[in-house]
């Protein structure tokens, strides 16, 4: 059975692709500017690099299912397929839970 139909495996192809051009971007203007070197655009620029990481699990979840027949695959190898993916979603996180509360600090007056 056809579980994902056309449109939606092209929509999870071409959001993640355009989201990777995003984030990419922003890794390597934050790595090749001197004047975004400040610690919240370093944390910034990390965050978009976890993001990139994360939208590797869109591309895993269409090959799995143009690949793997009944959608049934051992647990073992979809967690090796997914560990890049999830890794990044963690590190993302937490790192916009740093930026959050860094620019709060920055904000008051003590």
């Amino acid at each position: 059975p056809d579980i994902l139909s056309i449109p939606f495996q092209v929509f999870y192809i071409v959001i993640p692709t355009i989201s990777l051009i995003g984030n990419s971007a922003i890794v390597y203007v934050t790595v090749r500017s001197r004047s975004l070197r400040s610690p919240c655009n370093i944390l910034i620029g990390l965050i978009s690099l976890g993001e990139g990481w994360h939208m590797l699990g869109h591309y895993v979840m269409v090959a799995s299912h143009n690949i793997i027949e009944n959608h049934l695959m051992r647990q073992d190898y979809c967690v090796y397929w997914q560990v890049i993916p999830t890794l990044g979603m963690c590190f993302s996180s937490i790192l916009l839970l740093n930026v959050a509360a860094d620019r709060l600090i920055a904000t008051q007056k003590f």
